[in-house]
């Protein structure tokens, strides 16, 4: 009972900074992160993920004395000029309206993406005339738009950073680790290293392009997966509330990996 309620372990629900498509928008919703009072250089920005990390990062910019804001939209990579075929238009206007907000905003030296980055493979990728995509076709836009949104950063002179891919489990991780428990099994729940990289290949292979103007990448694979398997529990304790997203309690150990798995250019 214990491992199967950190289903419930999971970031508050934010609406005060999450983008919803609305007729007129006047300006973009944003949490405030890190200390409170000091002027925000970093923008947090991105998808679901990004929401399920928030304790990580507020708590990150407190350690190193900094602040920032949290903007998200649910089911939406933080990546310009794409349209996805059920979000009827909301991501691209999303993404859109972030851009410009960042232009107008100087203060905001420091952008970090953050994603599951998993949109490419899992399909919904319509190209300029509303035409759903192949697997094929859908990774050679996405490596588009992810080093085409970067170099457009880096040109507004903002320091980029990205959020590599969590190494997640094989179903969920609460349910998971607590029916082995119930039946004294050992759970199959962990990716392997080199599956990891095989799954991911294609963001590894886009982020390799864009490398000239990403200040640093974030690698979460060079925390949990150090002995050959990507770690879903520390201390006995689930690191996702489902599959893929980071369970609130176990902030301090991502906030490891903010300051420890950085992989600069």
């Amino acid at each position: 009972m214990r491992l199967a309620s950190y289903v419930n372990d999971k970031t508050d629900s934010l609406t005060e900074c999450e983008y919803l498509l609305q007729p007129v928008v006047t300006a973009i919703p944003t949490c405030q992160i890190g200390v409170v009072g000091r002027s925000p250089t970093w923008l947090v920005y991105g998808d679901s993920h990004a929401w399920a990390a928030h304790a990580v990062f507020d708590k990150w910019l407190r350690q190193n004395n900094e602040a920032g804001l949290l903007v998200f939209r649910h089911a939406c990579p933080p990546l310009t000029d794409i349209h996805f075929a059920d979000s009827k238009d909301s991501c691209f206007e999303f993404n859109q309206a972030v851009t410009r907000f960042i232009e107008g905003e100087a203060g905001l030296k420091n952008i970090l993406l953050v994603s599951t980055w998993r949109w490419p493979v899992d399909g919904g990728l319509l190209n300029s005339s509303g035409g759903l995509l192949t697997k094929q076709e859908s990774i050679h836009l996405f490596t588009d738009r992810f080093v085409g949104t970067i170099e457009r950063l880096s040109n507004l002179r903002r320091n980029v950073y990205v959020w590599e891919p969590v190494p997640g489990a094989r179903g969920s991780v609460p349910l998971g680790l607590a029916r082995a428990a119930w039946q004294h099994t050992t759970p199959d729940l962990e990716i392997g290293l080199p599956e990891y990289l095989s799954v991911n290949k294609f963001f590894f292979e886009a982020l390799e392009q864009s490398r000239r103007w990403v200040t640093a990448s974030f690698s979460p694979s060079q925390t949990l997966c150090t002995n050959g398997k990507c770690a879903v529990a520390l201390g006995g304790n689930p690191l996702y509330f489902d599959n893929a997203h980071i369970a609130k309690s176990s902030a301090d150990i991502w906030v490891e990996v903010l300051q420890h798995g950085m992989v600069s250019r």
